[in-house]
C-alpha cells in the first residue's frame, strides 16, 4: 500500500486504484498510466490537466471548457464524459492537435518549468491548463502554438462502466494465462528451486 505514484510505478507490475475503500481498477502498471480511464484514476496517476468531453466523432471529441475539439489514437466509445492530457504531453514540434495558446507566469522547479497556459477559445471561468518542460527549453514568446499527438489525449469514461471494461480485461487476461498453462510445451516444465519460471 502506498500513497506515492511514484513509488508505485518503479515498485508495482500492477496497480489497483481504492476510493473510499473500493477498487477502482486493477491493470498493469504502465497501461494504468497510459489509459487510465476514469477521470479519478488519471488525477491519482498525476494527470493535470482534465475536463469534460463529448464524442464529436469515431475518433474525434468537443472539450467545451477548453474551446478546442481533439483527435484521438484510440476510438471514442459512448459514455465518454471528460479527457485528460498530461502536462509533459504538450510540444511546440507537434503538428497534430495544434492550438494558439497564451502563456502565464512561468513557475521555475529545480529541473523543470511549469507553465500554466489558456487556448485561444477557452472559457474565461474555466482553470489554466499546465504544460510541464525542460528547464533548456523555455519558451520565448507569450503567445505561442501547442500540439499534442492523438495517443496523448486520455479518453475518461464514467467510473462504472470503467469498472465493467476492466472486469472483462482482467477476465481476458487470466483466460489466456490458463490457456498458456495448459498448452505451454512439456521440454518447458522442470522441477529447478531456484526457477521461477515454471
Amino acid at each position: 500500500v502506498t500513497h506515492s505514484r511514484d513509488e508505485a510505478y518503479r515498485l508495482c507490475d500492477r496497480i489497483a486504484l481504492m476510493k473510499t475503500g473500493r477498487i477502482l481498477t486493477l491493470q498493469p502498471t504502465k497501461r494504468l498510466f497510459a489509459n487510465p480511464g476514469t477521470i479519478a484514476a488519471a488525477a491519482v496517476t498525476g494527470c493535470k490537466n482534465i475536463a469534460k468531453a463529448v464524442k464529436a466523432g469515431e475518433y474525434e471529441v468537443d472539450v467545451p471548457e477548453w474551446g478546442v475539439r481533439l483527435r484521438t489514437a484510440a476510438p471514442v466509445l459512448d459514455g465518454l464524459c471528460a479527457v485528460g492530457i498530461r502536462a509533459h504531453y504538450f510540444n511546440l514540434r507537434c503538428m497534430q492537435n495544434r492550438c494558439q495558446v497564451e502563456l502565464g507566469e512561468i513557475m521555475e522547479e529545480p529541473f523543470e518549468l511549469t507553465v500554466p497556459f489558456r487556448y485561444e477559445n477557452q472559457k474565461s471561468d474555466s482553470s489554466e491548463l499546465w504544460w510541464r518542460l525542460s528547464k533548456d527549453c523555455k519558451p520565448a514568446a507569450a503567445k505561442l502554438e501547442l500540439g499534442v499527438a492523438p495517443e496523448n489525449v486520455l479518453l475518461l469514461y464514467d467510473e462504472a462502466e470503467q469498472r465493467e471494461a476492466d472486469k472483462r480485461k482482467e477476465w481476458d487476461y487470466h483466460l489466456r494465462h490458463q490457456q498458456w498453462q495448459e498448452y505451454k510445451p512439456k521440454e518447458w516444465e522442470h522441477n529447478c528451486k531456484t526457477c521461477y519460471h515454471k
